[in-house]
């Protein structure tokens, strides 16, 4: 049994993009069910088991021959809600992708991006509403733009360490720590 793009002849994410285009309605079956359970009190959801759910529970047709829903595609449903939702970031928990390694180092992070990593690193990065602050030692605090902050979270480099609250906590993910122990041996 060789890789998902050895025995396909295409990536995780080339297949998903096709998957995904030919069967709409295993993402707004997706979506709505996250949402689904986010208004039944939900702080964190397993997209495994929403996949499955749908696979097993729900009457859908899919245009794969073999599978119903790959479950390579998992975490692209998740990752795809994130994109979407920014609110409901925090929901799943992710890894890092098996070509994250070889993805992240085709990203380019404009040096204050990578300021931010560094200083998140050394400690962490609050939201409360939309106010974002990075607080890196005893007393030292500057403000950060939603822009850098909503890439650096797009590009799975940072992650939120505290539940669905006013106010958040955000941490630098393993993704990232490579990122910059990468750019520090440079």
């Amino acid at each position: 049994m060789g890789t998902f793009q050895s025995d396909r002849n295409k990536s995780i994410d080339a297949a998903f993009s096709e998957f995904d285009k030919k069967n709409p309605l295993v993402w707004k079956k997706f979506e709505s069910e996250v949402f689904r359970a986010i208004q039944l009190g939900r702080t964190k959801i397993s997209a495994k088991q929403l996949i499955g759910y749908i696979r097993w529970y729900v009457s859908i047709q899919t245009t794969d021959p073999k599978w119903k829903i790959n479950d390579a595609f998992t975490s692209r449903y998740a990752r795809k809600f994130a994109s979407k939702n920014k609110k409901y970031q925090h929901i799943f928990e992710y890894r890092e992708l098996r070509n994250g390694a070889e993805t992240l180092k085709k990203q380019f992070l404009s040096p204050p991006e990578i300021t931010v990593l560094k200083r998140a690193h050394a400690g962490y990065i609050v939201k409360v509403g939309k106010a974002l602050h990075i607080n890196w030692q005893k007393d030292k605090q500057q403000q950060l733009d939603n822009y850098t902050f909503n890439r650096l979270v797009a590009l799975g480099l940072l992650q939120c360490t505290t539940g669905e609250s006013r106010i958040q906590k955000w941490k630098p993910t393993t993704k990232a720590k490579k990122y910059l122990k990468a750019i520090s041996k440079k």
